[in-house]
């Protein structure tokens, strides 16, 4: 089997995440070579007062410079959990509006047969498109509270656009998968 392809995301977070390793594995080698500097000081290895004062403060700063970095890792993780939220989002409005699309192609089809079928249609369309565009307009938190509120007032709606977007996402993941086509294609046993 072939391992998938790297994108970019992959590959900028493979070097963020490592380069946070380093610099934390850094500061913690400079911190422990501190202590390691101050507990060889004294007479006959046994720290008198000042050293004592000294590994103190030491630690103290050790664990400062560790709660600092920690807390950078975690705002490095949330802004790259934001990012990846944001570009998911943008993706998602996108694929609603290509069902918009296709919406207005098949009321543009319908006309011809069926001008009311096609006037329905074309009318689904708009309102989908409408929100796609509210989706790349809105934060997480508002998208969330108004899909919350949509599932209060119409429970019924909600719970089958919520089997519809399973299904629809079932099968873009069925299409998407690598290899796919030909598995199908010469049906065999399994070794």
């Amino acid at each position: 089997m072939s391992e998938p392809m790297k994108t970019s995301f992959d590959t900028n977070r493979d070097q963020s995440m490592e380069a946070s390793a380093k610099g934390l594995g850094d500061r913690t080698a400079a911190a422990s070579e501190r202590l390691a500097h101050a507990a060889g000081a004294g007479d006959h290895g046994l720290p008198d007062g000042s050293t004592t004062a000294t590994l103190k403060d030491q630690a103290a700063q050790a664990a400062q410079q560790a709660k600092h970095t920690v807390t950078a890792m975690a705002d490095e993780a949330r802004h790259r959990i934001t990012e990846i939220i944001d570009q998911q989002k943008i993706a998602g409005a996108d694929q609603v509006a290509g069902v918009a699309k296709a919406a207005q192609a098949a009321a543009g089809d319908l006309q011809q047969t069926s001008p009311q079928l096609a006037k329905l249609v074309r009318a689904a369309a708009e309102s989908v498109d409408h929100v796609a565009d509210d989706i790349r307009s809105s934060d997480l938190a508002d998208l969330l509270g108004s899909l919350s509120d949509f599932g209060r007032r119409r429970p019924v709606a909600f719970f089958g656009g919520a089997v519809l977007a399973g299904f629809l996402l079932t099968r873009f993941l069925k299409s998407d998968a690598p290899g796919r086509a030909s598995d199908d294609a010469h049906p065999g046993p399994i070794a």
